[in-house]
């Protein structure tokens, strides 16, 4: 990616990706967590209120790129030295947010993510479980990510009170996943 070579201050870039043929603006980049941002974005009820995802983008008309707090983790590229530099992968986290904590330390280094707008990727991942089980194991794997930033990353006042409430509301949550799973196999078989 030339533009990862052409701008100093960009550390990381990511193309835009394509979900099943459809381009998903709010699968592009999140915001940074703060404050109890991982509670509220975790409730598909929540979502029109979901502090984590950008609204628009801010695009460089020259480059082509625009600047975000985090890439998704499924496919960037980023300078070796920099990735070096911010410690590699955390290998305590598994397999969801790895992208979020990247964010917050090129956040706490004051370095730059940005988005490609002239290039993509299609994620082959399809976002569905294809098992109550699958679901039940795709929150086990998120929430344990997201009380890992909480507990490492987040200032330790607000991780705590989120890490409480994405445990509280963790009934609710697996209502949800439950509720959300049969409705889309209802139209389905329809």
């Amino acid at each position: 990616m030339k533009r990862l070579e052409q701008d100093d201050r960009l550390a990381g870039i990511s193309p835009l990706m394509i979900v099943g043929n459809k381009l998903k603006p709010d699968r592009w980049a999140i915001k940074n967590p703060r404050y109890i941002h991982n509670f509220l974005s975790s409730y598909a009820v929540l979502a029109p209120v979901n502090p984590l995802l950008y609204r628009s983008y801010e695009i460089d008309p020259l480059t082509l790129v625009s600047y975000v707090d985090v890439i998704p983790g499924s496919f960037f590229i980023m300078k070796k030295d920099v990735f070096i530099q911010i410690g590699l992968l955390d290998e305590n986290n598994f397999l969801y947010g790895e992208e979020i904590i990247i964010g917050k330390k090129m956040r706490d280094k004051e370095l730059k993510l940005g988005l490609s707008f002239e290039t993509f990727y299609t994620h082959k991942h399809t976002g569905a479980c294809t098992s109550l089980v699958a679901c039940f194991r795709h929150f086990r794997f998120s929430m344990r990510s997201h009380l890992y930033f909480n507990f490492t990353c987040q200032n330790k006042f607000w991780g705590m009170i989120d890490s409480m409430l994405l445990i509280l509301f963790s009934p609710m949550k697996l209502l949800e996943i439950i509720t959300i799973y049969y409705v889309k196999r209802t139209k389905t078989s329809d």
